[in-house]
């Protein structure tokens, strides 16, 4: 068990949500196959201590990691991984694009960025819940599996989240970020001091026209899965509304379904 707490690493860093951390440690592991799936865990008490944090806090990661099915509890006998690998790209985990690709073995990139600051029009501001005419980054990327395109997403949130972050993000600053980082929730986490708790998402498939084609890739008129997604802070503000296009040959979802 000393050894599962020193391959999860050390405390972790201040403003990160532990559950996140805790659990992409896990499935990080569980992908190497470094651990095992059935492996059991440390109590309580020693894996908080080890990643510096209390046990209430730790309980709380783990209840989240039991309802998502990466952990189970036995009763009087301790906490172990579930018995079977976790399902790649699973709906029910609020991954990023970043996230998913990784998780099904692909190297994550991106072929195209494109933002702008435009003003909110009405569905947005809904979304949003700021005024009408609120500006907001627009933000397209082809994101890429492998070097090939897998997902179209386009990204709105408030320009004032760049003005008032600790450290003001310029917008040149800001397509600086994109570039060196993939992942627009770490940008949110690590520049912006802005956490993503949960996501509202619809899906439906819809047909590519003629932008969406030649991002992707993809004839136009070819069958796409969409994603329509608002994600919240854990006072349910609105931070961020995604629409994502996916093409069926690259990418592939499961669900993780519990009785």
């Amino acid at each position: 068990m000393l050894d599962v707490i020193h391959r999860l690493g050390g405390q972790i860093p201040r403003k990160q949500p532990l559950s996140r951390v805790i659990g992409e440690r896990l499935r990080t592991l569980l992908q190497q196959g470094t651990l095992e799936p059935g492996a059991q865990l440390p109590p309580e008490p020693e894996m908080a201590e080890a990643l510096g944090v209390s046990r209430m806090t730790l309980r709380q990661a783990l209840n989240i990691l039991e309802r998502e099915g990466t952990i189970v509890r036995q009763q009087g006998v301790g906490t172990f991984l579930t018995a079977q690998p976790l399902l790649p790209n699973r709906l029910d985990l609020n991954l990023g694009v970043t996230e998913n690709i990784r998780s099904m073995g692909l190297e994550p990139g991106v072929s195209e960025i494109n933002f702008k600051i435009i003003s909110a029009d009405e569905q947005w501001a809904g979304h949003l819940d700021i005024p009408v005419g609120t500006q907001v980054v627009d933000l397209w990327r082809t994101r890429t599996a492998n070097g090939k395109p897998a997902v179209v997403t386009r990204d709105l949130f408030p320009l004032s989240f760049l003005d008032q972050a600790r450290d003001k993000v310029t917008e040149q600053e800001f397509s600086d970020l994109l570039h060196q980082d993939l992942s627009l929730y770490t940008i949110f986490e690590d520049r912006l001091g802005l956490f993503v708790d949960y996501g509202v998402a619809r899906l439906r498939p819809q047909l590519a026209d003629a932008h969406i084609a030649q991002q992707s890739g993809v004839a136009e008129g070819s069958a796409l899965m969409y994603i329509e997604q608002i994600d919240y802070d854990s006072d349910g503000q609105a931070l961020l509304v995604s629409y994502e296009y996916h093409v069926p040959d690259v990418y592939e979802f499961t669900i993780y379904r519990k009785r």
